[in-house]
């Protein structure tokens, strides 16, 4: 009859760190912080405050069509001027927030370049989406609501 001896010789202390820091590599790569990566859209609220006695109640939009054509408020801007048409309409304004639409025909790239030049003129991008356009005009033939 074979009796187990009880242990009495400690592990490796190789083999004994090694698992420990595969346990350290393993949580701090699920619990890091991680870096951004994309386009930063705040996805918080789609409801607009409308402000009675603001001077400024006109909204700076953006809006790209197909083949990269892009509008400011509705005046047609050159992509190449785009960066320094902004800054001209947003230093009008005390809050700089530009609503951004997009053509469902457009290239994503046209697309992502209206985000990026948006922000890289420190301003906030409120991207309106198909869903939020229905839900502005289904609350537009509300008579109580205002969008």
């Amino acid at each position: 009859m074979h009796h187990s001896r009880p242990f009495t010789v400690c592990p490796h202390w190789g083999l004994f760190g090694g698992a420990i820091l595969w346990i350290l590599i393993f949580i701090f790569m699920i619990f890091a912080p991680q870096t951004p990566h994309g386009l930063l859209v705040s996805l918080r609220s789609h409801e607009v405050v409308v402000w009675e006695k603001s001077p400024r109640q006109e909204t700076l939009a953006v809006y790209v069509r197909p083949h990269g054509r892009f509008f400011v408020n509705g005046e047609e801007v050159e992509r190449s001027s785009l960066r320094t048409k902004l800054p001209e309409h947003l230093s009008r304004r005390a809050v700089w927030t530009a609503y951004f639409e997009a053509d469902s025909n457009t290239v994503y790239m046209d697309d992502t370049y209206g985000i990026d030049t948006i922000q890289g003129c420190n301003a906030k991008v409120f991207w309106v989406t198909p869903k939020i356009r229905e839900e502005w005009q289904r609350k537009e033939q509300s008579p109580n609501v205002i969008p």
